[in-house]
């Protein structure tokens, strides 16, 4: 079997299973690759990458892919890493806030908390969907989101790969995390001061 890399572009890619296909830009074939195959520690396959890889057959005669790897592997800025950023800064600003009296000190209590938590759930989520066992219910998820778990939720969703490719999950998501912020606004606003000054 020929040794020569090929370029292609992942076109579909199952994380939680943990394998997808590679289509060749030379022409229409499609390769089955394995995570195992994927030669770049650092990062996740995703849907529309460009990779180059070596074409391969198993005992049966049928192709796939091995030495996957990204066809640019400078990564500009790891996501997991992003995440951790975002996430600091904002724990950060809350606990200032709690410093200077904006917020009472549960509330930074409640994210930090809630963020373990919910990164706790994540991974439960992923290794159910792993071994087919009962998954965490995304409602539930979202409503750990909604109540300041979304930092949490954040650092999963880029370092352990789960639920960051579903449009209609994200697009929730993002949501939670809006509301979340605007309930925090309130109580630092004058309009939502009162509930601050009683917990204080």
């Amino acid at each position: 079997m020929s040794r020569i890399l090929i370029k292609g572009k992942i076109i579909k890619w199952d994380d939680s299973k943990g394998f997808g296909f590679i289509k060749s830009n030379a022409g229409k074939q499609e390769y089955f690759f394995h995570i195992s195959a994927y030669d770049f520690k650092g990062s996740r396959p995703e849907v529309g990458g460009e990779v180059k890889f070596i074409e391969s057959a198993d005992a049966k005669g049928r192709k796939h892919a091995i030495q996957v790897h990204p066809k640019n592997k400078c990564l500009k800025f790891k996501p997991a890493l992003k995440s951790l950023l975002i996430t600091l800064l904002f724990i950060a600003t809350v606990a200032m806030a709690c410093y200077w009296n904006y917020l009472p000190l549960v509330v930074l209590y409640l994210y930090l908390i809630l963020g373990v938590v919910t990164f706790l759930f994540y991974s439960w989520d992923k290794y159910s969907a792993k071994h087919s066992k009962q998954r965490v219910a995304e409602i539930t998820l979202h409503y750990l989101s909604l109540f300041g778990g979304w930092p949490g939720a954040l650092i999963a969703q880029q370092l352990i790969r789960h639920k960051s490719i579903k449009r209609s999950f994200r697009i929730k998501f993002w949501l939670t995390v809006f509301l979340n912020l605007l309930m925090l606004c309130y109580l630092i606003s004058p309009y939502g001061n009162w509930i601050v000054l009683r917990l204080i």
